[in-house]
């Protein structure tokens, strides 16, 4: 599948949620494979993102993950671990729930800060943040949480990590702020993104 010139990946939540989640944990194919299964709970975001290529030149990379519950053997409404690495991934905020233009739950979504363990036993605040989309209602209805009597309470979420505004422009080096030429992206659902870099930006939108 070639990706045309200019195009980037920067899609919208309910996007995230109603084309790609959904048919994720319904096992329907996607139009678009731009986002890879990868354990994002069982490593650091620094070697996690070191592992693969940029969805975009916003330094923002997305993963298709599952949760477990933090306490095994607890409901389908137990709270999920959040360990990941050398630290966990802290609530910023609230779960907000995700709606559609006519009003409809897509879905929800909860922003993360990634903090890590001192040796002293506190933790430090880290230039990492996330976002993860999850569909409790689906994960109910389709029984995702009891998949092979395992202690996933979310057979899929989607997790979008990035940097804080200030450590991206840090990172952001004149070199990197160059164009460069766009890859074609293979279509298998299990290979790594190739980077893309695009001369301008446009809307990502997905029509049926």
């Amino acid at each position: 599948m070639a990706v045309l010139t200019g195009w980037r990946f920067q899609p919208s939540e309910d996007e995230l949620l109603d084309s790609f989640l959904r048919k994720k944990i319904l096992g329907q194919p996607l139009s678009y494979h731009m986002i890879v299964e990868a354990d994002v709970y069982g490593d650091d975001p620094k070697n996690l993102t070191a592992q693969y290529s940029m969805a975009n030149r916003d330094r923002e990379w997305y993963f298709f993950t599952s949760t477990t519950r933090k306490h095994p053997g607890a409901s389908d409404s137990s709270q999920a671990s959040r360990r990941a690495g050398a630290g966990r991934w802290k609530a910023r905020q609230r779960i907000k729930t995700v709606l559609d233009s006519d009003h409809k739950v897509l879905g929800s979504k909860q922003c993360f800060c990634y903090r890590e363990r001192c040796p002293s036993g506190g933790e430090t605040k880290t230039t990492w943040l996330m976002e993860e989309y999850s569909i409790p209602d689906l994960r109910r209805k389709a029984g995702a949480s009891g998949i092979n009597g395992s202690n996933k309470l979310d057979e899929w979420v989607i997790c979008k990590i990035y940097l804080t505004p200030k450590a991206r422009k840090v990172h952001t080096t004149p070199k990197a702020r160059e164009d460069q030429p766009v890859e074609k992206v293979a279509p298998e659902p299990a290979a790594k993104r190739r980077r893309m870099k695009e001369p301008q930006t446009m809307k990502f939108t997905l029509k049926n």
